[in-house]
């Protein structure tokens, strides 16, 4: 890239140049109209396009447009063994040691909504933060594997065993 390459920013049709990078301008998000600046900064609506010197960069949506399905939550069955409930855990095996059967109707709604108002208040607290600790760790995992890992597996085994037929 050039030292003095202008650097081009489309959102929706409208074009913003920041002129020569090397003279530090910016551009000037205030002296513009704000519904219109409102009307054209719409991600979900528009494709934002960067184009520097002559490299044109363009953002994707990562998800693909792929919907989340709100009632299937688990469509590959990772959590299977998780499943649990109250008649997994409670059974009243006779009709001679039969609690009464309000206790009975009681016990399976106290532990149902339990578990799902625990389960729900955990997530709420925990859920996000985690999921953005996971992606960076994958993200980080998929790096190491790309740029350490494979490199130093080539140059390890493939180019030894290319000696080795020289």
């Amino acid at each position: 890239m050039a030292a003095n390459a202008d650097i081009h920013l489309t959102v929706g049709e409208e074009r913003v140049t920041t002129g020569d990078v090397t003279k530090g301008e910016a551009i000037d998000l205030k002296a513009r109209d704000p519904e219109q600046l409102h009307e054209n900064m719409k991600m979900a609506e528009s494709e934002v396009k960067l184009t520097i010197g002559e490299d044109k960069v363009t953002t994707v949506d990562v998800t693909k447009g792929a919907a989340v399905d709100l009632k299937a939550r688990d469509p590959e069955h990772l959590h299977d063994h998780v499943r649990v409930q109250f008649h997994d855990i409670f059974g009243e095996p006779d009709e001679t040691v039969f609690s009464f059967d309000f206790v009975w109707t009681w016990a399976f709604k106290l532990f149902t909504n339990t578990k799902l108002w625990c389960y729900r208040i955990t997530s709420l607290i925990c859920g996000l933060p985690l999921a953005i600790y996971w992606g960076i760790h994958f993200a980080l995992l998929s790096f190491c594997a790309i740029w350490c890992c494979e490199p130093y597996l080539k140059v390890t085994i493939d180019i030894p065993v290319a000696f080795h037929y020289l």
